[in-house]
């Protein structure tokens, strides 16, 4: 077998591999994804010690990178956890033997949690069943924003008309709204994690880990080709509203961290802000704005066009993927429905 695999941290990669990276991440559709990035995996992994990249060549070329994160027990998940929108390989999608893989990077398994279903080569160790599947919507705006606008259901149409109403409102009580959108202010960065941390209790305890707070600070400040932060600030006069921070790599604008004020959540700040970004989005070249997985109001009405990821695990020891096959199809007897793809 020529196969061989490699694991470094992501500061490790050379020039070339760099190349390479941003090669295969040019391929499938969803590869551009931000959270599938070079930059992405390398400030996750300056924050978390145990992130890592598995390199896998064969014929002399490389064929995957597989980011994750490696615990005491030797098993491999997400990079970046659950504030990670996607994950998975970025590869060429030509066949590998990812068991193999996970043996030769010393691995017990690796479990991936939201891979797109594009990426074939996972679809052996896919998990069975529905609950394991999700829809993740997304502003399709290939033609601009008016155009998209224009195609959304009649329900949507209205809603934008009361926010319009909503806007106009807000602008008569605290002057004219706007939306800035990329704030170098760091204040704004700050607003946005206290509204946030306000509103949950888990994304408080995520930014009490001084290496986390860092990790969104540089992924804030990161102006690179593959992924570049965009803090998009909603004023009314001189008073910011809503505060959404993205990340973005090309035609691909992925939502990370978004929050309002609650003072003035009756004139729907939040959805103000959505369409404000939207708008601004289409007239700077992008083309989808990928709201991420969850049920969320906004992502009902404003997602046009969707995609599925899934859940999965590979094993190093095929009796521990039987063993825990059995175990997921007792506990997941309900809800047999897998996406048509």
């Amino acid at each position: 077998m020529t196969m061989q695999v490699r694991v470094v941290r992501p500061a490790e990669l050379g020039i070339s591999e760099e190349k390479r990276w941003r090669e295969l991440q040019s391929a499938p559709p969803m590869a551009a994804h931000p959270c599938l990035s070079l930059t992405y995996a390398r400030a996750v992994c300056r924050a978390d010690g145990n992130g890592r990249v598995a390199i896998v060549e064969d014929g002399g070329a490389i064929r995957a990178f597989i980011p994750y994160a490696v615990g005491d027990d030797g098993i491999a998940t997400t990079l970046g956890g659950g504030q990670t929108g996607l994950d998975g390989l970025v590869s060429s999608d030509d066949p590998v033997d990812l068991r193999a893989v996970v043996r030769r990077a010393g691995l017990r398994g690796w479990r991936f949690s939201r891979a797109p279903a594009e990426q074939r080569s996972l679809d052996p160790y896919r998990y069975q069943g529905g609950c394991h599947w999700a829809e993740v919507r997304y502003a399709d705006m290939p033609s601009g924003y008016d155009d998209y606008v224009r195609a959304l259901p009649r329900g949507v149409a209205r809603r934008i008309s009361r926010t319009e109403g909503y806007r106009r409102a807000l602008q008569r009580e605290m002057g004219e709204v706007s939306l800035e959108w990329n704030s170098g202010d760091p204040s704004h960065l700050h607003l946005l994690l206290k509204w946030k941390s306000d509103q949950f209790e888990s994304v408080r305890r995520w930014l009490s880990t001084p290496s986390c707070r860092t990790l969104v600070r540089e992924l804030a400040s990161s102006d690179n080709e593959d992924c570049s932060g965009v803090t998009s600030v909603l004023y009314a006069g001189t008073r910011p509203l809503s505060i959404v921070l993205s990340l973005r790599c090309g035609h691909i604008l992925a939502p990370w961290i978004l929050a309002y004020d609650p003072e003035h959540s009756r004139f729907s700040p939040g959805t103000i802000g959505w369409l404000a970004l939207l708008k601004e989005a289409a007239a700077r070249g992008v083309g989808r704005v990928d709201f991420g997985y969850g049920q969320d109001r906004y992502k009902q009405w404003f997602g046009n066009s969707s995609y599925w990821v899934s859940g999965g695990g590979v094993w190093a020891s095929r009796l521990g993927s039987a063993a825990r096959s059995l175990y997921r199809r007792a506990r997941y007897r309900a809800h047999p429905r897998v996406p048509a793809r």
